[in-house]
């Protein structure tokens, strides 16, 4: 009985390792430090797992999502300037505020596809995300 105890121990224990992940996500290219960023972060399955907030310290941002299991991932963001929650846009639907998405993908006329943004996290990883910005 005991060698069985300690053989669940230490297959419970592995799995319990294989679901510690930390992902990483540094957003660079802000155009300045007002406001926040917002993170909508998916799982393969365009879901939504949560969403985060941040300040801007300086000219960047970061997230440190922990707990995460192997598996594909996506998320999206924008840089709420003006603080309403919200990304803002022009009468033709025109973002007016940063915005983002994994892989830095980009879609022509709107967002790009989901199956471009999502990528693989095998172990403790850092991805970066550049902030687009349309300039009128």
């Amino acid at each position: 009985m005991k060698p069985f105890i300690v053989l669940m121990f230490l297959v419970l224990h592995s799995v319990k390792l294989h679901c510690q992940l930390v992902l990483r996500i540094e957003i660079q290219g802000l155009r300045n430090n007002r406001g926040c960023v917002y993170v909508d972060f998916r799982d393969s399955n365009n879901r939504t797992i949560d969403t985060f907030s941040q300040n801007i310290k300086g000219d960047h941002c970061s997230f440190v999502i922990p707990n995460l299991k192997e598996g594909a991932y996506a998320f999206r963001l924008f840089h709420d300037e003006n603080g309403n929650k919200k990304l803002d846009s022009n009468w033709l639907g025109i973002p007016i505020e940063g915005f983002g998405f994994s892989n830095n993908a980009m879609g022509r006329f709107g967002p790009p596809d989901f199956i471009e943004t999502l990528f693989e996290v095998k172990s403790d990883t850092i991805v970066s995300c550049k902030m687009r910005y349309f300039n009128f």
